[in-house]
């Protein structure tokens, strides 16, 4: 199907799609409308979501997967802000009543059943935390000790590490000292009777 234009033609392939026309744009339209066809359109690509960033992150780990009776470690916690300017930061982390504090630094913390530490953390950077503990004596072998810090901003922002484990050492086989070995099999060689050395 053709359509005049003017002096010029506007070529349609059927009514209601898209027409081939050489012509001057306020011909090509009014030949567009006349035979109800519709321009092409290409669909505009869906804008891509990039995930922001917390404004505060904070994560922790423990210097031993395993400690004994007695033994010293450490838990280190690291807290990033994602701000343009400096947030105060306050860190709380409780200490399960197995283990004794010995200290904190990398802020202004106070020690006790949960340790409090208190830091300015400046733009784009992060700070570190580390608690120093000991394991009581009265701690039960084989148990699992577990931890986790909480951190909050003075934009009321708020952040938790992942929890972590340190499982207290169960006691080792006592092993037969050599005396007591030696002892064992001269009874063994002159009399017949069992003998097991401790």
């Amino acid at each position: 199907m053709h359509a005049l234009c003017g002096d010029l033609v506007c070529a349609f392939n059927a009514p209601g799609r898209p027409a081939r026309c050489w012509s001057r744009p306020a011909c090509w339209s009014r030949a567009l409308t006349r035979h109800g066809a519709q321009a092409s359109q290409v669909p505009a690509a869906p804008a891509t979501q990039v995930p922001s960033t917390p404004p505060l992150q904070l994560s922790s780990s423990a210097s031993v997967a395993s400690a004994a009776i007695g033994q010293e470690f450490q838990y280190t916690m690291v807290v990033t802000g994602d701000r343009a300017t400096p947030q105060a930061v306050e860190l709380r982390a409780a200490i399960d009543a197995q283990l004794e504090v010995l200290g904190a630094a990398g802020g202004q913390c106070s020690a006790g059943a949960t340790v409090i530490c208190g830091l300015r953390l400046q733009p784009q950077q992060l700070a570190t935390i580390t608690i120093a503990v000991r394991v009581r004596a009265s701690a039960r072998r084989g148990t699992v000790i577990g931890f986790q810090a909480l951190a909050q901003d003075d934009a009321q922002n708020t952040a938790a590490s992942e929890r972590i484990q340190v499982m207290i050492a169960p006691d080792s086989p006592t092993r037969a000292q050599p005396a007591q070995r030696a002892a064992c099999a001269n009874r063994r060689a002159s009399a017949n009777h069992t003998c097991r050395a401790s």
